[in-house]
């Protein structure tokens, strides 16, 4: 048989093309009547009673015992909220996405709506799963009957179709976009068949009916799944998994083999060699779970592994992204298309899979394993720059995108940070509110600000503008006493319409956003930002907050975020010409708004700090998370006079700390008798202005009251010093690794 055609006797047809296998065709050409078991549908196939051959079939489903599904695919006895959801959908009645929708007896499979992705929910018919759930718990036909008739009418009425003339979203609109058919074929579909097997409601016709759409939409799949992307894995993964679950179909061997060849290249493709996915998107790097699912079919049906040692090494490094990624309390990062979620169980599956000590220790809080040898963490080829405390559930926490812009799921929010302090999530992008690949809706505005402007990330903005769009690069200097992370991002910003967030005319390309994070563990972060070119801006630093409490202390122009009993302060330097505001709830342009989950916006802090002028334009901002009454560190420019004009002094209890960033290719400034080759500097004094510590970015030469203190001609990343009796001394000279 022609795997593109099907041609086989009189089959001339692609095989997903027909609207029905006729029996003839289904029993004699698509199943294997070779297969052990089907011994007596071949006996009834032989003479042609397929009235018989059906009733045979359906025996042999119910007597059945592998292969299966593995347990976390499987149907458990639904609970409370599960038998809830199947007693709306006995009557019909169904949550779409946003849409609550009630029928007849006729399901409308595509009832009109404002957004394609409400008849691609309703065309998942995850409902299944609670359907079959509620069955397995009570035993009610009521229940069983309800999945045939929603099969039955999904099957009659939603035929399918040829994606060639089709647009994306009108594909969406079809119920017949790949990556749902992906969906019922993983998620409801064989949950939902095999329980129906049991079930007296059942007629041999309507299983086979069944039966003839599911082997459509695996060759479907196999003829149209995307080459690309997450939606590519999974697609695979799906049409593999087939073939594992539905061995008595004829050409389940071919799709074993082609789904093996795509996953194994989706495995070296879509992710870098560090283990981040390539879409950049941190929610996204999830679906890395695709890979995984195949390999959990084989391994739960006792089949030998058809997956390479580089493929399970891609799987595992996958895992460890995740848990180098995470904040203390388990969430992802919001960077891309992401909402956050908690992703602590699947540090724990990895660790477990890979006897993986550090994945064991972070997944399982700190109760099993060994605690990570690393704290911050720089993914060389995503270039993300994570910068942790430690691995407390209280630990602080800085992320900064300094990387790639990905290859889907792609937002422009390059060099954005989000922030923990003390385990609490603070200062977090805004997330991931709706899909703008459906049909123009009111809704597209508030989309289009979430997912297509920069503006609703922690980054810097040309007034009315969003980054282009582009890769931003840069480093993480670690050391256990400080982490400093350089990026920048030189491809420019769009001017955007107040009310659409659609592109208008102006382009500004001639312009460079630099950002430096230093972090003094466990004490304060300095955020340091300069817009670079020529020309005057307006030019608006965002800082997006979680719902809740935020002020402003319009003398100082201070402003704070709180939540949990956590209040983050962010102290610019320098607030002369400064303009803080905080924005919430804003519309025509939108600002200050946050998604806790898909579909859903609400109202949020967002501090938006501004100046005007000539470029170069540059902030400084601390943060520093409140300890009791104490009124922490205050940040201003140095009082060591016109030879250290570009220093920073953040004063508090116990004296004084001054930083440099110093200029490629030149010295620092005389630093109270220290001087250095390095790209950051950071000195603190007592209160009696003695040295009592500095640290040290990239250094290569280091002078102490005129006289050379230490040099060296290897790349070192970070330099401690110390003070004894005025004297200095080198703690620590950290190599690049």
């Amino acid at each position: 048989m022609n795997s593109q055609t099907g041609q086989s006797g009189n089959t001339e047809l692609p095989l997903w093309k027909y609207d029905d296998y006729p029996d003839e065709m289904f029993f004699t050409e698509l199943l294997n009547l070779d297969y052990p078991g089907l011994e007596g549908v071949k006996e009834a196939v032989g003479a042609q009673d397929w009235k018989a051959a059906k009733a045979a079939l359906l025996d042999y489903y119910r007597q059945r015992k592998e292969p299966s599904l593995p347990p976390e695919y499987e149907v458990e006895p639904a609970d409370e909220e599960a038998l809830r959801v199947a007693e709306l959908a006995v009557q019909h009645e169904f949550q779409a996405g946003n849409s609550r929708v009630k029928f007849d007896e006729r399901v409308d499979w595509f009832f009109e709506t404002d957004c394609v992705e409400d008849t691609r929910v309703l065309g998942a018919m995850s409902y299944l799963r609670d359907l079959a759930g509620a069955y397995r718990k009570t035993g009610d036909e009521k229940y069983a009957r309800t999945m045939l008739d929603l099969l039955e009418q999904w099957i009659d009425n939603v035929p399918v179709v040829d994606p060639e003339p089709l647009n994306f979203v009108e594909w969406k609109a079809t119920n017949w976009q790949v990556y749902d058919v992906a969906g019922r074929l993983l998620h409801s579909w064989p949950q939902a068949l095999l329980v129906l097997r049991q079930s007296p409601s059942t007629t041999p016709a309507a299983f086979t009916k069944i039966l003839k759409s599911l082997y459509k939409h695996v060759e479907y799949l196999l003829v149209h799944h995307a080459t690309f992307s997450n939606h590519c894995t999974a697609e695979a993964a799906v049409i593999f998994i087939s073939a594992v679950l539905w061995p008595e179909f004829r050409r389940s061997e071919e799709w074993w083999e082609h789904a093996l060849w795509w996953l194994e290249h989706q495995a070296r493709e879509d992710y870098y060699p560090d283990g981040f996915t390539r879409e950049m998107a941190t929610n996204y790097h999830g679906a890395f779970g695709a890979l995984l699912i195949p390999y959990k079919f084989t391994e739960h049906n006792g089949l030998d592994s058809p997956f390479s040692e580089e493929y399970m090494a891609i799987i595992h490094r996958c895992f460890r992204v995740v848990m180098h990624m995470i904040k203390p309390d388990g969430c992802v990062p919001r960077f891309n298309d992401a909402l956050g979620a908690d992703m602590t169980a699947t540090v724990l599956e990895g660790g477990e899979l890979f006897d993986d000590p550090e994945m064991l220790y972070v997944g399982s809080g700190g109760e099993r394993g060994q605690e990570p040898a690393q704290t911050s963490h720089f993914f060389p080829d995503a270039r993300y720059a994570i910068m942790r405390s430690d691995w407390s559930p209280e630990a602080d926490y800085l992320i900064m995108d300094c990387g790639p812009a990905g290859t889907n799921h792609v937002n422009p929010n390059q060099l954005a940070v989000e922030v923990c302090a003390r385990g609490v999530r603070l200062i977090e992008n805004s997330g991931y509110y709706r899909r703008l690949t459906s049909f123009p809706a009111e809704w597209f505005p508030m989309a289009r600000w979430y997912g297509k402007d920069s503006r609703s990330y922690s980054t810097l903005n040309i007034v009315r503008s969003t980054q282009v769009g582009g890769d931003a690069d840069g480093y993480l200097v670690s050391h256990p006493a400080f982490d400093y992370a350089a990026g920048w991002y030189k491809h420019g910003y769009m001017e955007l319409d107040d009310g659409t967030h659609e592109r208008a005319e102006k382009v500004f390309v001639d312009v460079v956003h630099t950002r430096r994070v230093f972090c003094l563990t466990k004490e304060y972060w300095l955020i340091l930002d300069s817009l670079d070119g020529e020309g005057a801006y307006p030019v608006e630093l965002h800082w997006q907050f979680r719902p809740g409490a935020a002020g402003l202390d319009e003398a100082t122009r201070e402003c704070w975020t709180e939540q949990e009993g956590v209040r983050l302060w962010l102290r610019p330097a320098n607030p002369e010409g400064l303009s803080v505001r905080i924005a919430e709830g804003e519309t025509n342009p939108h600002a200050g708004w946050y998604a806790p989950r898909y579909h859903v916006s609400e109202p949020a802090p967002e501090a938006i700090m501004q100046r005007t002028g000539e470029l170069p334009i540059t902030f400084a901002t601390l943060l520093w998370a409140q300890h009791d009454d104490d009124s922490g560190p205050r940040i201003g420019s140095a009082d060591l006079g016109e030879e250290a004009a570009g220093v920073l002094q953040i004063k508090h209890a116990e004296g004084t700390d001054y930083l440099q960033v110093v200029p490629e290719g030149k010295e620092s400034d005389d630093i109270v008798g220290l001087r250095a080759e390095a790209e950051l500097v950071w000195i603190r004094v007592d209160e009696q202005g003695q040295p009592q510590r500095a640290l040290l970015a990239k250094p290569s030469r280091v002078w102490w009251q005129g006289e050379e203190l230490w040099m060296t001609k290897e790349a070192v990343e970070a330099l401690e010093l110390s003070w004894a009796d005025g004297v200095p001394q080198v703690c620590d000279a950290s190599n690049e690794d």
